[in-house]
């Protein structure tokens, strides 16, 4: 039944259902832009002091030890400054190089790992206030930006995992920013903002690799932030293609060094036979102990085409293993963010040989509760505001809705999965949840005005045209 409830289009394809709340100030060109902004948006100033003050609280409480991969981040970064070396004893592509390079900058004025998780909490600050930026520019309300940077800012997964020392914190800031560069259209600006979010998610990808299958995505938003600006079908595929080089820019070096000085074959990574492996191989899924025999190979470029050969030979002689394991994979993604309060608040006993719990912190098992069960709201909030499409700018739908799809495909289908995995779609479901006041607003605006009937309403709220 077609709907009857009145709509307007706007920048980015986005139907709008509620009241205007853009005006000429929102111009920056005006003269009195930075006063409206400073009075628009003292919102995003609260939100990040809230989630400064609940990370560094937490930080002070739980002065986490660097454990595991995290124990590894260190080391790496330590060895840089020692011997002007990418990796422990010699020189490895298994780890991607921004998130070490950050590491190795703070430690050389502080090796203290105290210090160090300090300052990736404050990367975890940066990503409120980047949370607020990208819904603001999606849905252009202040009380949706407010809540999706105050979720951002108070989710417990994300204060406890703050100060671990960790590669997702930089990854969903870059992420992030990349996203709002990318819905940022300004006319006579469109290579400069393509190029820059062409840098931004380059650097995602010298974070964490996941961050490449989220450049098409990414490029594609660009793209259609142009087309909707009516510029011609040919000015839009450039303007996507200058997004794709200029990631492709950024990561070339580190492609070619790790080519040069690990081995031929290196390429971005050697992580990637080892993960696929796990997903896909006779005795299990995932990580267990001990590693299978073909994970057990010390030189990790041999281990990471041995991964690939035995893992893809694997998955085509038992094809009906896919189904189990995408299920398998899709349920230990979407698992409960147990793992941020854990992996704060454990140790590593050098006399047994492995990461025991803490026994000094009180809290620890109440917080990994909270992190798991406020999780689970997260993702349902997020995937009802992400249904409320009728108050999305459709290229925010796009990104948002594509990355989240990519994370999926990513992990629970081609890759081992966990659900630290769908940390960056846990940060995008934060600005999803900033759609639940668009659409509450929407709602009550219509309803009030006489605009169709309460199901009309609700038909229009999650439909797009």
């Amino acid at each position: 039944m077609a709907s009857t409830v009145d709509t307007t289009a706007t920048a980015g394809g986005r139907r709008d259902l509620a009241p205007p709340v853009a005006d000429h100030a929102d111009n920056p060109d005006n003269p009195d832009h930075a006063d409206h902004v400073r009075r628009r948006h003292h919102g995003v100033v609260v939100a990040v002091v809230v989630g400064a003050i609940v990370r560094f609280g937490w930080l002070a409480y739980a002065r986490p030890e660097p454990v595991s991969d995290f124990r590894h981040y260190l080391r790496l970064a330590i060895s840089l400054l020692d011997t002007g070396m990418f990796g422990v004893g010699h020189p490895s592509a298994w780890r991607l190089p921004a998130y070490p390079l950050v590491l190795a900058a703070g430690a050389a004025v502080d090796r203290d790992p105290l210090a160090l998780s300090a300052l990736t909490a404050t990367i975890s600050v940066a990503q409120v206030g980047l949370t607020y930026l990208v819904a603001w520019r999606i849905f252009r309300r202040r009380s949706s930006a407010i809540v999706a940077a105050m979720t951002a800012a108070i989710a417990p997964a994300f204060v406890t995992f703050a100060p671990v020392l960790a590669s997702e914190h930089l990854l969903a800031v870059f992420v992030l920013a990349a996203v709002g560069t990318a819905l940022r259209s300004r006319p006579n600006r469109w290579w400069i903002a393509a190029a820059l979010t062409g840098v931004l998610t380059g650097a995602a990808i010298l974070t964490r690799g996941e961050a490449l299958a989220y450049l098409p995505v990414i490029a594609l938003v660009v793209g259609l932030e142009r087309a909707a600006a009516r510029h011609g079908r040919r000015r839009s595929l450039a303007t996507a293609a200058t997004t794709l080089v200029a990631a492709a820019l950024v990561v070339a070096p580190w492609v070619v060094r790790n080519e040069r000085v690990v081995g031929h074959g290196a390429g971005l990574t050697t992580t990637g036979g080892f993960n696929f492996y796990l997903a896909h191989s006779p005795g299990g899924y995932g990580w267990r102990t001990p590693l299978p025999l073909p994970l057990r190979i010390t030189d990790e470029l041999t281990r990471d085409e041995v991964g690939w050969r035995y893992g893809l030979r694997y998955a085509r002689r038992h094809p009906a293993h896919w189904w189990p394991t995408v299920r398998h994979g899709t349920h230990e993604l979407l698992a409960p963010s147990t793992y941020a309060a854990s992996y704060a608040t454990v140790r590593h006993d050098t006399d047994l040989g492995r990461v025991v719990a803490r026994d000094d912190l009180g809290l620890r098992a109440t917080a990994i509760d909270l992190a798991g069960r406020s999780s689970r709201w997260l993702l349902w909030l997020g995937a009802i505001g992400l249904a409320a499409v009728g108050v999305w700018r459709r290229t925010g739908l796009l990104a948002v809705g594509g990355i989240a799809a990519a994370n999926w495909v990513l992990y629970a289908v081609v890759f081992w999965a966990q659900a630290r995995y769908r940390f960056v779609v846990d940060a995008l479901a934060c600005v999803a949840v900033g759609a639940l006041p668009a659409a509450a607003a929407a709602l009550v605006h219509r309803a009030r005005s006489g605009a169709g009937s309460p199901r009309q309403l609700v038909h229009a709220l999650f439909t797009s045209r």
